[in-house]
């Protein structure tokens, strides 16, 4: 069917479409009608002809692969899902072996025998997973764990799996131990191989830990390197460096001397020297011909100085520095006197020497040590890592060949690193020598930095260098406290010889010397000392004799208390406070007494003779008021009287020294201070007197409750009475005590016994009291 285009001419210009009729419409043409399809017959099918046979088979056979396709894939699929079935049904069924899961459901029989062989194979491998995790909970208990041989693993799996294997009722169920048992033994073979590998390594640490311990040990038990003794080089115009090398080489090789040269017997001497070096005798590689200070043969000082030249000693030095420079240069290519000068005579330059002078192969301490020693003496300072310590390059060589040695047994780099890290800095601080930590600074032969160089290293060898300047000062503490303490025993000792001889001379009416030995002996120990026993002779010559009364009356009473010793009579002495032979002998008298622990000294006397002293010297009281003289004359006659009654009780027990020595107390206190009520103090009385205070000032139930003023004495309980009538009065009287004077707040402050810190409080007590009392 066609369509008619609509008929309508193009406009030149725009159109105006608002009264154009633009709505065209097209007639369509007519539809032809469909004619029916007449029906056909299908085609009957022809018998191929006789020459189309090939062509037939040709056709079958292009069509049997699909059709083996297709069956395959439906085998295949089948499989798929018999073995999602065994898989599930063998998780359900929680057994262990194909004939257990027939015995429990029959049916399982008729299944296809691909189920069978997946059903087997599973159960085959529980068994050997089952068998494994028996087998890692016993490999951990039993010795092979700790084992180092990687082969111990097999006999030990082979045992164990060997039942296991022999338990297969099916080819299928054989194949699937024998995989699993593979499987599971090469995680096991893998995994005792690695802790074999641990446990190599764990006992290689041990090992080298030990050897490490031993070699730093041993180095430190040889002390410093010791210099070979030789004397100068004879050639004077060989700077310093030259000097140095030479006397290095011949301390090994000769000791210094130019006339010795080699024998089979040992070392023999020469005088003459136009014969050398041409004698020649047996030597370990043959005859040999070594002469002189550095050992030189005939071959070598031909080839070095030409044969007629004389082996004086100055040609032996010039023939040794020849020696040394050419050599050195053949074998490294470098300048011996430059290397030297930076790296000082090292292991490398010692190494290079070697071939020509044997004896710097061992003893390279000493040889360094004498290089250093000589460099020294001539001007310069050593230089290299043996310059503190000559022992140190061999030390670090040694190291460094344990650490090789312990590479090659299967440690780390990292774990090398680490063991030597610990192993220098416990040695450093074992034998507190910073020196040692240097070890860790020096390049392995590979070239690699020394554990040292490492972040882990330098933290830990810094807080060794803390450890050990700490350890140090802490020692040099302890031998000065130690010195101070022996110095302090020793002035005691002089101190107390000097006593007993005074003591002595004082017993006997003599006049009191200090030995003039003594003394002298004393100065030559201690300035110190002799000038204080100088001050005591001279305080006891002094004619003009005045004491401070105050200060031997307060040392009297501490000392007749039992609280002194002869060493604070002798210190009174040389500080000028007792001069007066008769008190100081006295005092020496008691103080010994207190020494030999008397009756003077006893825990139940000694707080009673504190308190004679401190009632009858006023102590209490402002320094101006207290009575210290009378305080000592108390305490000495209630010693005395305690000596008497030991002497008269010596079995007397501590009940009956109590009571004598309280009755003395009272006795003393009120025979020199009579006011005191001594009576009144005691426990029970306190008591009385504390339930009758409140009548003293009791209110007046019948008046207006005023107070009067209670007189100073023993017992009141200031903290609930007013002692005073009225506020103004107190005040008065309190700014008059702090004044200094005596009045009536000094009364209650020595009645009441009142500490520094008790007037405080009894001022603003009575204060508040005061205040608050009614008025009239």
């Amino acid at each position: 069917m066609t369509m008619e285009m609509p008929r309508f001419r193009p406009a030149a210009r725009p159109v105006d479409t608002s009264a154009v009729n633009t709505n065209f419409r097209s007639t369509p043409a007519p539809v032809r009608p469909v004619a029916p399809l007449a029906p056909e017959m299908p085609t009957p099918p022809r018998m191929p002809a006789r020459d189309n046979v090939d062509q037939l088979l040709s056709a079958l056979a292009a069509l049997n692969p699909q059709i083996n396709k297709l069956a395959q894939s439906y085998i295949e699929e089948e499989q798929k899902k018999d073995t999602v079935d065994a898989e599930l049904r063998f998780l359900q069924d929680n057994v262990t072996s194909w004939a257990e899961a027939v015995a429990k459901d029959p049916t399982l029989a008729d299944r296809s025998p691909i189920f069978r062989q997946v059903y087997e194979a599973r159960a085959a491998k529980a068994r050997v997973q089952q068998r494994a995790g028996e087998l890692m909970a016993e490999y951990f208990t039993s010795g092979i764990a700790s084992s180092e041989n990687p082969g111990d693993i097999n006999q030990w799996l082979s045992t164990r799996m060997k039942d296991l294997l022999a338990s297969a009722q099916s080819p299928a169920e054989k194949q699937a131990l024998v995989e699993e048992v593979q499987s599971v033994s090469h995680r096991f073979v893998s995994a005792h191989q690695e802790n074999a590998r641990r446990n190599l390594v764990m006992k290689n640490r041990e090992s080298v830990s030990a050897t490490y311990q031993a070699l730093f040990d041993n180095y430190a038990a040889l002390g410093p390197a010791v210099p070979y003794q030789t004397n100068d080089p004879v050639t004077k115009d060989l700077d310093p460096t030259k000097k140095a090398l030479l006397n290095a080489i011949a301390g090994g090789e000769s000791g210094g001397r130019y006339n010795l040269r080699w024998s089979p017997k040992g070392t023999a001497l020469f005088n003459d020297f136009s014969k050398h070096p041409r004698i020649f005798e047996p030597g370990p590689e043959g005859p040999s011909s070594a002469a002189g200070r550095y050992q030189i043969t005939a071959t070598t000082w031909d080839r070095i100085m030409g044969p007629n030249t004389p082996f004086t000693p100055e040609n032996q030095d010039r023939a040794a520095v020849k020696l040394a420079e050419a050599d050195y240069k053949a074998r490294t290519g470098r300048n011996l006197w430059d290397d030297l000068d930076k790296e000082g005579f090292s292991p490398r330059i010692m190494a290079a020497l070697s071939p020509t002078w044997v004896a710097l192969k061992v003893n390279r301490g000493r040889h360094l040590a004498t290089y250093n020693a000589s460099i020294q003496k001539y001007g310069k300072e050593p230089r290299g890592p043996g310059a503190d310590n000559a022992y140190l390059p061999e030390l670090t060589e040694e190291l460094q060949k344990v650490e090789m040695v312990a590479r090659r047994q299967g440690m780390n780099p990292a774990e090398v690193n680490h063991l030597s890290i610990q192993a220098v800095v416990a040695a450093a601080i074992r034998h507190q020598d910073e020196n040692i930590l240097n070890v860790a600074l020096q390049s392995r032969p590979d070239g690699t930095p020394g554990p040292g160089m490492t972040l882990e290293g330098r933290k830990a060898l810094d807080e060794a260098r803390l450890n050990i300047r700490r350890l140090k000062i802490q020692e040099q503490n302890q031998a000065w406290t130690l010195q101070q303490r022996e110095r302090e025993m020793r002035k005691r000792e002089v101190k107390s010889v000097a006593m007993t001889s005074l003591l002595g001379q004082m017993q006997e009416g003599k006049p009191p010397r200090i030995p003039l030995e003594l003394v002298q002996s004393a100065a030559r120990e201690d300035p110190e000392l002799g000038d204080t026993l100088m001050q005591v002779q001279k305080n006891l010559d002094d004619l003009n004799k005045t004491e401070d009364t105050h200060l031997v009356a307060q040392l009297s009473a501490r000392i007749y208390s039992g609280n002194g010793t002869p060493y604070d009579v002798f210190n009174a002495v040389a500080a000028g406070t007792l001069k007066e032979p008769s008190t100081i002998r006295n005092l020496m008298e008691q103080a010994a007494r207190n020494n030999s622990r008397t009756v003077v000294t006893h825990p139940v006397v000694k707080p009673l003779l504190d308190d004679v002293r401190k009632i009858v010297g006023e102590e209490s009281l402002p320094g101006i008021l207290q009575r210290p003289l009378e305080g000592s004359a108390a305490v000495q006659t209630m010693t005395q009287a305690l000596l008497d009654f030991e002497k008269k009780n010596p079995e007397a027990s501590p009940a009956e020294l109590l009571k004598f020595a309280t009755e003395q107390k009272d006795l003393i206190i009120k025979t020199y201070r009579p006011e005191q009520n001594v009576d009144g103090a005691k426990f029970e009385n306190v008591q009385k007197e504390n339930r009758q205070a409140g009548a003293v000032t009791a209110p007046n139930q019948q008046g207006g409750g005023e107070a009067v003023s209670v007189d100073p004495r023993p017992g009141v309980e200031w903290r609930k009475v007013p002692l005073y009538g009225d506020l103004a009065t107190f005040e008065k009287e309190w700014e008059a005590f702090k004044g200094g004077q005596v009045n009536s707040i000094t009364a209650w402050v020595a009645n009441l016994r009142l500490k520094p810190n008790e007037v405080a409080e009894f001022y603003a007590t009575q204060k508040r009291m005061l205040q608050n009392k009614p008025k009239r």
